[in-house]
């Protein structure tokens, strides 16, 4: 083996067989070559020559090392790490067997990359290997999120967010209709979308990465185009200790049977909407529990906070119509359920819910709508049932009365409607409520501005608004050839005058507002003598 230093050799031989052979051999040694490789040495005594060969192997070389390089991409040259003994040299290759590059090969771009080497030195056996370069690949970044433009509704139609930026790949949207299911692959575009028409929209943007980078999961930005008219209010989530807030929450916003939007709370509880002015029911749902809520949005940035109540507690309303026009909310249901879960000392453990359905009714569809009959024969109704009920465990009780008094706001349309009242019947009696803003059981008021009526109550069986409904009437009347003065009196079934007209046009006699019944209508001229003419008119 290779050491470094001279081979040394001595020839011996048999004394006897030299003087046998009248040979005078001296005494003969060898030293010399250092190097590696196959040798002959020869020793010509009297003619005669002998051999010796001997071989110097390769020494195992010591003091390589070539190591693995990973790393997260960064944007600069990356290669192996080598290191080899003093006069040894490298040479490398992207193949196996194949060492034709003097320099350590360098990467930049994400992947995994072989290096092959070979090392050289003289008298030492070469040494051959491979190394591995991993460049893994980072997240890309959304150095500008896409974000509401807040837009107002004007029937040309405009991008709904700004231009986000991304470093690391492409940004692409869709148009989605919820915060919930994200939209399919190919509803993403690099274009952003673009709405026409007034409501709530979620516009989904993720990041299609490039080789040095890994995509951005789709993200949500919710946008509102808006009227002018419509109002802002936001608030916090919490849990009932009133400090900590609930992220991903769901919060709806409820009118009647419709689902005006709805959202997912942030990390920090908050939550948004924007939406027309009016009376809606805000609905918050964490885990086992659901709370409803009123509120009443016609000022711009309100602030409205929400503690979910302890344990498996739920406050719940269902109104059935076919009408969205119908569109009841009803407050106190959070506050029933409160009281239920004490005044019945239920456990934690105990899952209860309160339940109010409120279904709008015909007279003849409604549970005890007979007795109206009776009433005001000029008179409309609008009614609607209702029912309460809790539900401990599996266990549902239909409730007679609620320890509050509860809201029920629903809608009336003002114009052409007088003498405006409510009433309450359960069996065979009907209780007509006070208008008054007392807010007290068997109360109402009316909110003419925002056209809705407040209703007081902790019973609930059939509620009615009653009302005498106005018309504008249109009549007309040929006299022959007469062209002169011509006046109109219109009398009720009582007698007694309602309408009066002095000079009127016989080809359009108009009443403006004037309720259902039967009247009489005598229309009265001169022509050399006076005359009188008198005909039934039914308004219905």
């Amino acid at each position: 083996m290779y050491d470094g230093q001279p081979v040394t050799a001595e020839l011996t031989y048999s004394e006897g067989w030299a003087k046998e052979n009248g040979l005078q051999i001296p005494e003969i040694s060898y030293s010399g070559n250092t190097d590696a490789g196959d040798y002959t040495a020869s020793i010509i005594i009297d003619g005669q020559t002998a051999n010796a060969e001997f071989k110097i192997s390769k020494a195992q070389m010591e003091g390589v090392s070539v190591e693995d390089c990973s790393v997260s991409y960064d944007s600069i040259e990356h290669s192996v790490s080598v290191g080899i003994p003093e006069g040894a040299e490298i040479k490398f290759g992207t193949q196996e067997g194949s060492y034709t590059l003097e320099d350590n090969p360098t990467y930049t771009d994400a992947g995994e990359y072989t290096v092959y080497y070979s090392v050289t030195k003289k008298n030492y056996v070469i040494v051959t290997g491979s190394a591995k370069v991993q460049i893994s690949k980072i997240s890309a970044v959304v150095t500008n999120k896409p974000e509401s433009t807040r837009p107002i509704y004007n029937d040309s139609g405009q991008p709904l967010v700004s231009q986000g930026t991304v470093d690391g790949g492409t940004l692409q949207y869709a148009l989605g209709d919820n915060p919930d299911n994200v939209p399919n692959e190919i509803s993403f575009d690099t274009e952003i979308p673009i709405a026409k028409n007034i409501g709530s929209y979620y516009v989904w943007y993720r990041v299609v990465a490039d080789k040095n980078h890994t995509d951005i999961s789709p993200s949500y930005v919710k946008v509102v185009l808006a009227d002018e008219k419509w109002v802002t209010f936001k608030g916090v989530l919490y849990q009932s200790d009133e400090s900590t807030p609930i992220s991903k929450a769901n919060i709806t916003l409820m009118k009647g049977n419709e689902k005006i939007d709805y959202e997912i709370t942030q990390s920090d509880g908050k939550y948004e909407f924007t939406v027309p002015t009016g009376v809606y029911n805000i609905v918050a749902t964490y885990q086992s529990t659901k709370k409803t809520e009123i509120i009443e949005v016609y000022e711009d940035n309100k602030i409205f906070d929400i503690i979910m109540p302890d344990g498996k507690t739920e406050s719940l309303l269902t109104v059935n119509s076919n009408d969205n026009d119908f569109s009841a909310v009803v407050g106190g249901l959070d506050k029933e359920a409160l009281a239920i879960r004490k005044s019945d000392n239920l456990e934690a453990e105990k899952s209860l819910s309160v339940l109010m359905t409120v279904e709008a009714k015909t007279q003849e569809t409604a549970k005890n709508s007979s007795p109206f009959n009776e009433l005001v024969t000029n008179s409309s109704f609008m009614f609607f049932d209702t029912q309460l009920e809790k539900k401990v465990d599996s266990n549902t009780t239909v409730l007679n009365s609620s320890e509050n008094v509860l809201e029920i706001v629903v809608p009336y349309e003002k114009i052409s409607r007088r003498d405006l009242a409510v009433y309450y019947c359960e069996g065979a009696d009907i209780e007509k409520f006070s208008e008054i803003t007392s807010k007290e059981n068997g109360t109402f008021r009316i909110d003419k501005e925002n056209k809705c009526i407040y209703i007081y109550s902790n019973r609930f069986a059939t509620f009615a608004i009653g009302y005498t409904p106005h018309y504008k009437v249109t009549s007309s009347v040929s006299l022959g050839d007469f062209t002169g003065n011509v006046s109109v009196d219109v009398k009720n079934k009582n007698g007694e005058s309602v309408y009066n007209l002095d000079d009127v046009s016989l080809e359009e006699i108009s009443f403006d507002d004037i309720s259902k019944g039967h009247y009489e209508m005598t229309i009265t001229w001169e022509d050399g003598v006076e005359n009188e003419l008198t005909v039934p008119i039914t308004v219905s």
